[in-house]
């Protein structure tokens, strides 16, 4: 894909401030890319869309396979608002059905 995963909040930037929600954005999207071969906001990425806040594709729209249950986790992942996310990886990862992830 043409650019990289950032997070919204991160995007015309030249440095990045990690951050843990920031770092969920970041697997979410690399996850969506795992799973359908294209991007969240479809096969050529559109940064514009994506800083005004347009919601990507909802995954399971694309990836009809993929578990209900992991769809959602990975799209409330992507929210365009940092505070709509999982609040680390531990807690994504257990809505990914990952049940020991943060033991």
């Amino acid at each position: 894909w043409d650019i990289p995963p950032r997070a919204p909040e991160d995007a015309g930037s030249d440095t990045v401030e990690p951050t843990l929600r920031g770092d969920v954005f970041r697997v979410a999207h690399t996850l969506y890319f795992a799973l359908t071969g294209r991007g969240p906001w479809g096969p050529k990425p559109d940064l514009y869309a994506m800083l005004i806040g347009t919601a990507p594709h909802p995954l399971a729209t694309v990836a009809a396979a993929v578990p209900t249950t992991v769809c959602a986790a990975i799209d409330r992942a992507l929210a365009f608002d940092p505070d709509e996310r999982f609040p680390d990886a531990a807690a994504f990862a257990r809505a990914l059905g990952l049940s020991e992830a943060g033991k």
